[in-house]
């Protein structure tokens, strides 16, 4: 009898035809045997027609694999967005295309410049936040702009982007923005009244 993907046949005239095991599927129907699951992907259960992928933020080095543990996470600094690629198999002689995830950490791409990740299994680098930069590779936290400068953009590679706050004002470490430089009883006063400014990263 004819034979579905995700089973197979070893004998001729058997009754009826084997579900593949688990880290194993088949691709096409009545086939006499399964192919084991590639690298970049894991076969979770019994009678797949086709792999699961590893997903994006990750990559699978086991041939075999039976469960998602199969597929490890980039490491922080790294990011990966890409779920599969189609390379070719053989099967009797013909060719079918399989869609697998990535077999490499090498598509644990790093974060460039101006982005970090601080986690592992990452799909995608953030930009650092305004307040920071960051001129390196594999980031996994930005830099943060000087005491009394200030970078009101995010994505920032050179710290060249931290202005020097104006006369007057001040600001922490990692600030997007500058202030006037009060004690809190002068703040307290300053909200008493009203002060007009053109100065759009005046914060009080």
């Amino acid at each position: 009898m004819p034979c579905d993907a995700g089973t197979y046949a070893p004998h001729e005239g058997m009754a009826s035809c084997l579900s593949c095991d688990v880290g194993t599927f088949a691709p096409d129907p009545n086939r006499s045997s399964c192919v084991t699951c590639p690298a970049g992907s894991y076969c979770p259960s019994k009678g797949l027609s086709s792999p699961v992928l590893c997903p994006a933020g990750s990559f699978g080095t086991i041939q075999g694999g039976a469960a998602a543990n199969a597929c490890s996470l980039c490491p922080p600094g790294t990011a990966a967005n890409i779920t599969g690629k189609i390379p070719q198999y053989i099967f009797l002689y013909v060719f079918i295309h399989v869609c697998i995830g990535s077999a490499s950490s090498a598509v644990c791409q790093p974060c460039g410049p101006g982005e970090y990740t601080n986690s592992a299994g990452s799909a995608i680098c953030s930009p650092c936040s305004p307040g920071t930069y960051s001129n390196d590779s594999n980031a996994v936290q930005c830099q943060l702009c000087p005491a009394n400068t200030f970078n009101p953009n995010s994505g920032e590679r050179f710290i060249s982007a931290c202005s020097a706050c104006a006369t007057a004002l001040v600001s922490a470490p990692g600030s997007s923005h500058c202030s006037l430089a009060l004690s809190c009883t002068d703040r307290r006063r300053v909200h008493d009244v009203f002060i007009a400014t053109d100065n759009p990263f005046l914060f009080i």
